[in-house]
């Protein structure tokens, strides 16, 4: 997902669907966008994290242990967002490893090697390995879709409204 806002930008394709924290990376940029759906964020553990078989009802029972974290040179909304839902608990996020991309990230979590905070209706990564835990506070999510509006025509037009109504 996060290579597409600059394929988007240098018109690699007339439309793409992202993550709506990337939607930040469209300020200041001829790139147009609309929510599709609106989903909150979760955090998800392996089952080697000490809280997997535990009820956990604050965000604050992750305080202790470590994040996996979108590298922050890389992706900096994404690191805000970590760092603004775990101040809005009392804690500053620990970070156990910062990745370039999901597809590391996952792998990370699947090793056990911390926690992630990601949308809880896109990623879906809960198996029996890992653990999805939602709860209120977490921030907002969801999907949009992005588009050039230099490249749009009819049946952009069309697209946009069909997945947007």
């Amino acid at each position: 997902m996060h290579e597409l806002t600059g394929m988007i930008e240098d018109n690699y394709f007339d439309l793409i669907i992202t993550w709506l924290q990337e939607s930040s990376y469209f300020d200041n940029k001829n790139i147009l966008w609309k929510e599709i759906f609106h989903s909150n964020n979760a955090v998800f553990i392996h089952k080697s994290h000490p809280l997997f078989y535990e009820e956990i009802d604050s965000f604050s029972a992750f305080k202790q242990y470590p994040f996996l974290t979108l590298s922050p040179a890389i992706y900096p909304h994404y690191y805000h967002l970590l760092e603004s839902v775990c101040k809005a608990h009392g804690f500053t996020p620990l970070i156990s490893t910062s990745v370039s991309n999901t597809n590391s990230v996952y792998y990370n979590l699947t090793l056990g090697k911390g926690q992630l905070l990601a949308d809880a209706l896109i990623c879906d990564w809960e198996s029996s390995d890992i653990r999805k835990v939602e709860m209120e506070g977490l921030g907002e999510s969801g999907l949009i879709v992005a588009w050039n509006p230099d490249n749009k025509n009819p049946l952009i037009d069309n697209i946009i409204q069909l997945i947007t109504n």
